[in-house]
């Protein structure tokens, strides 16, 4: 298998990087209980990724991460930081895992802004129960309008995490109660979007990786429909 450095694309595992860490407790490696937990859930991460032969980016530099808080004004939360800097920035055909550069495909109106991540996000739980109903539920004054004039957008709060195709996204919350959550929307502005059951990114993500390993079908991850 050929360096992942030379494609940006399948990630060798069997060479040294930065997907394996030492697994030795926090007074022999200097690192605190908490690093050492961040380490290990990617490791299982990468493990599982490798073993469904998934086709994955290269991480991202802490730095990029750093900047992109910085510009938004937004901590990302601490599992899908450490996903992006540890094991993966995005995904390549058929994975449609998105690169952090891509936070914004969610959005739909022109040129999104990263400030616009720190707005408060009207996507809760109950919104796909609301059906048609769920953006005139929002109660934010004056919604269509400023989303005609590209002042406001439903996406606003929020950041893309995954393409599932036909303009729908897996987007993760970043404002507001519940942070950190996933859900899906973006192929109807009517349609409500739907908020999974996971409270967060590395739950939402092994549940559908333990998936793949089991043969179901995940088509955002391995492009399989049936």
């Amino acid at each position: 298998m050929s360096d992942a450095r030379e494609h940006g694309t399948l990630i060798d595992f069997c060479k040294p990087s930065r997907y394996f860490f030492c697994s030795c407790k926090p007074h022999f490696c200097g690192l605190s209980g908490s690093q050492i937990s961040a380490m290990n859930i990617a490791n299982r991460f990468a493990e599982k990724i490798r073993r469904a032969r998934l086709r994955i980016r290269q991480p991202i530099e802490e730095s990029e991460v750093a900047q992109f808080e910085s510009e938004s004004g937004v901590l990302i939360p601490a599992d899908y930081r450490d996903f992006l800097i540890n094991v993966a920035n995005g995904g390549t055909e058929p994975c449609r895992l998105v690169p952090l550069a891509k936070w914004c495909s969610c959005y739909w109106i022109d040129d999104p802004k990263p400030n616009m991540v720190a707005e408060p996000c009207v996507v809760t739980p109950d919104a796909y129960d609301q059906g048609e109903d769920w953006l005139a539920k929002t109660n934010v004054p004056d919604w269509e309008s400023r989303w005609d004039r590209n002042d406001w957008d439903p996406m606003f709060g929020t950041i893309a995490i995954a393409e599932i195709g036909c303009g729908l996204f897996f987007s993760m919350i970043m404002t507001g109660p519940c942070r950190g959550r996933i859900f899906s929307w973006g192929d109807h502005a009517l349609h409500p979007p739907y908020v999974y059951p996971e409270p967060s990114f590395a739950d939402w993500l092994e549940k559908r990786l333990d998936a793949t390993l089991a043969g179901e079908p995940v088509h955002f991850l391995d492009g399989r429909i049936r």
